[in-house]
């Protein structure tokens, strides 16, 4: 049984293999923001080197979002239309949690009572949620204008704080409880090692109607020269 794994909502877009939880094999651009022309192929050459093809697969999941809305985009869609031609389920799961479960995959030892994820959003706003060690989430993802005196309600506990929005509160704060991680952001390996327990409980979207999600509006913005 098998779940392809895909993440588009960071600068690099990555897809990985999983067999009944257990990971396979992984693929992750090298250019930044170049979604559009190298997920299908990565795609291709992932399952090539599995020796499977697309009919071989029970479900696919993607990273929802909050994240690049034209990379959310681009891999939702591609996603779906997978999805929709074998008539296997699109499993969706939010980038904080990713975010979060990556921390607990590469810090397995590190002994803290919480973990929040913050995505940049721009300017001093991030995305951001906590969850515990179990990876229960305490509150529903959102979009918060950091100061100082955010989160000093958890002052008390052990905090990691990652992504890379954190930095940014990194430098408004000095509690000795709270720690800063550098370089975790949302991949496909992470989405695998939570896409078949959603897979189990039946967690599924409809294809036909499901849509990235933003937490903000989308403001285009204009080029420049």
């Amino acid at each position: 049984m098998y779940i392809l794994n895909i993440d588009t909502s960071f600068e690099y877009c990555s897809v990985s293999v999983f067999k009944k939880g257990k990971f396979l094999n992984y693929k992750e651009t090298k250019e930044k923001n170049d979604h559009s022309s190298q997920i299908a192929l990565l795609t291709n050459m992932l399952l090539k080197e599995l020796n499977i093809t697309a009919k071989d697969l029970s479900a696919i999941a993607i990273n929802k979002g909050p994240g690049s809305y034209t990379g959310l985009r681009i891999g939702t869609s591609f996603a779906k239309g997978i999805c929709y031609a074998l008539n296997i389920p699109l499993i969706a799961i939010d980038s904080l949690e990713i975010l979060a479960k990556d921390f607990l995959l590469k810090y397995p030892n590190d002994n803290v009572d919480y973990i929040c994820p913050m995505i940049d959003a721009r300017r001093m706003e991030v995305y951001t949620s906590i969850f515990d060690k179990n990876l229960k989430q305490l509150f529903p993802s959102k979009p918060l204008v950091l100061d100082s005196q955010s989160f000093k309600e958890f002052k008390d506990y052990k905090i990691a704080f990652i992504g890379n929005g954190a930095a940014k509160f990194k430098f408004l704060v000095n509690h000795d409880n709270f720690y800063f991680y550098q370089n975790l952001y949302p991949n496909s390996i992470a989405i695998g090692h939570l896409s078949f327990l959603y897979y189990k409980n039946k967690k599924f979207e409809d294809i036909a109607y499901f849509e990235p999600q933003y937490l903000k509006e989308f403001i285009p913005t204009k080029p420049k020269k």
